[in-house]
């Protein structure tokens, strides 16, 4: 019995993971991603390109949503929200698994660069402070 319930699990696993991998890979071409608007204190410009990025990270892009969130930050230095951004795509899909020790040092030390650069609302504070207590308490579970 325990042997069937393990191999069920494990085929159910294998099957989950296969799934998330294939719905990642359906979608081959960027632009069919989507639009979203994700208000933030930062240029126009900028704000342009934070909703592509959101867009890319809601489709499970998350390479090309990192790029696209360094393009925010070149295109306007003192929007906050744009290492937000390379923060939580540093996570991946929650669904396939935990984030990479590498990643984890990736997406503090981007949080790390966002502190001098400051935030301009409240709510991009918000948003700040909770992707770093994420970081902050997986650090202190791995140490």
């Amino acid at each position: 019995m325990t042997l069937r319930i393990l191999l069920t699990g494990m085929t159910l696993f294998v099957f989950l993971r296969t799934a998330a991998v294939t719905a990642q890979a359906a979608t081959t071409d960027a632009a069919q991603v989507g639009q979203v608007h994700f208000p933030t204190a930062c240029s126009a410009e900028a704000q342009v390109h934070f909703d592509r990025a959101v867009a890319l990270l809601h489709s499970f892009w998350f390479p090309e949503a990192i790029k696209v969130f360094h393009t925010v930050l070149e295109t306007d230095p003192s929007c906050a929200m744009g290492y937000w951004g390379i923060a939580v795509s540093l996570l991946g899909n929650p669904l396939a698994g935990a984030p990479t020790p590498q990643a984890l040092q990736d997406g503090a030390a981007i949080l790390r660069e966002a502190k001098p650069v400051g935030v301009q609302t409240e709510r991009e504070y918000d948003y700040l402070a909770a992707i770093a207590l994420y970081y902050r308490t997986h650090s202190e579970i791995l140490s």
